[in-house]
Order: structure tokens, then C-alpha cells, then sequence
């Protein structure tokens, strides 16, 4: 275990929070993962895209489905496409939301959080694969994070119990096809009705 110490940006505000991550071969970041579902109030949906045009349609049409306060935790092994899904969606909003378009969106796989000013809202996107668990994710700010804005959270099994109501489950998996992935989606919260919005703008 290291400590690291980050400094977050978001609408110009900045704050310097301590940040311990898990380093060395002791974990196993190849198993696919995902959120525990609420017993109640959850709907689940599997659908499949052909490839990155559509992941970026999926994604655009997530956006036009999510509010300030909303999780949406990208689950999967390493290279399915959770970066570039929180790529395109971040895009999206930025057009959207009439922000100039982001020349570069980068990972926040080293910085463990990037943020993104949008009008009166601040998106921030984690990156949790080298944490520990809640109480690290807890010192980024998240809390915060879901005050002000949408929260991406790739690796969202390292929330444990900060997950919030309302959040979209993202489960990607490959599919038969080199350029295919299928994605499971479980909706909770408010994300029970916006699911079949969200699909009636989407057809995979």
C-alpha cells in the first residue's frame, strides 16, 4: 500500500485530498465485476452492439437518460470497452450540455479521477481498479462528486456500501465477433423507468 496525494479540478474550484492505492500482484483484476443489486426496485436488460459507432450511440443515449446525482458503474475485464463507453458519454454531454468539445478525454486510470466542468453540473469520472475499498474511494471526494454532477465509476465493486439509490449497472462483456459487446444493464432507483427511454432512443 502507497499514498499518493491528487489535486481535483473541477469549475475552478480545487482541493488536494490523500489518496491510498493497492499496488502488487496480490489482486486479481482480470474477473469480471459488478454491483450488488438491491433486492427491490431493479429492472435488467442484456442487449448487444456491433461495434465502437455503436457503443458511442449507446452512450450518447445514456447520457440524454442521466441526472446530477445518477452512478453509472461500468463493469467488465480489462480492455471490453469501459474507458471508451465513459469517453463517448462525457463527449456527449459536453455538446449537449453546449461545453466545447474536449479535444482529449484521457483515463483516469493513473489520476483515479478526472472531472469535467458543464454548465451548473460537474461530471467526474473514477477510475477504482487499484483501490482498496470504500473508505479509499471515499477520500477522492465521491461523495461530493454525486452533490454536484453524474459519477462514472469503472471498477464499481470497490464502492461497496457507498453505492447510491439511483445507478445503472453496465456489465460489458465481448461477443462473438472481434468488434461486438454485449451489455448487461440493470437499472435501480429511478434508472427502473428511464431504462426503456433510454432504449427507445438506442436500437443496438
Amino acid at each position: 500500500m502507497r499514498f499518493a496525494r491528487r489535486l481535483l479540478r473541477c469549475g475552478g474550484i480545487f482541493s488536494t485530498i490523500p489518496v491510498r492505492v493497492v499496488t502488487g500482484p496480490n489482486r486479481d483484476y482480470n474477473r469480471p465485476m459488478g454491483l450488488k443489486s438491491a433486492p427491490q426496485g431493479k429492472i435488467s436488460i442484456e442487449i448487444e452492439i456491433a461495434d465502437l459507432g455503436g457503443l458511442a450511440e449507446f452512450a450518447a443515449a445514456t447520457s440524454e437518460q442521466t441526472l446530477p446525482g445518477h452512478l453509472i458503474g461500468l463493469s467488465g475485464p480489462l480492455g471490453v470497452g469501459k474507458t471508451e463507453f465513459a469517453r463517448a458519454l462525457i463527449m456527449a454531454r459536453s455538446k449537449v450540455m453546449g461545453v466545447a468539445l474536449l479535444r482529449e478525454v484521457p483515463s483516469p486510470t493513473f489520476t483515479l479521477v478526472q472531472t469535467y466542468a458543464m454548465g451548473d453540473e460537474c461530471l467526474s469520472h473514477f477510475d477504482l481498479y487499484r483501490l482498496d475499498g470504500p473508505d479509499d474511494v471515499r477520500e477522492l471526494g465521491f461523495d461530493d462528486a454525486l452533490d454536484v454532477g453524474p459519477v462514472l465509476v469503472e471498477w464499481p465493486d470497490r464502492l461497496g456500501r457507498l453505492v447510491p439509490k439511483n445507478r445503472l449497472d453496465l456489465t460489458f462483456s465481448f461477443g462473438e465477433q472481434a468488434s461486438a459487446r454485449n451489455v448487461a444493464l440493470v437499472g435501480h432507483g429511478d434508472w427502473v423507468d428511464r431504462l426503456s427511454d433510454l432504449l427507445a432512443n438506442f436500437n443496438p
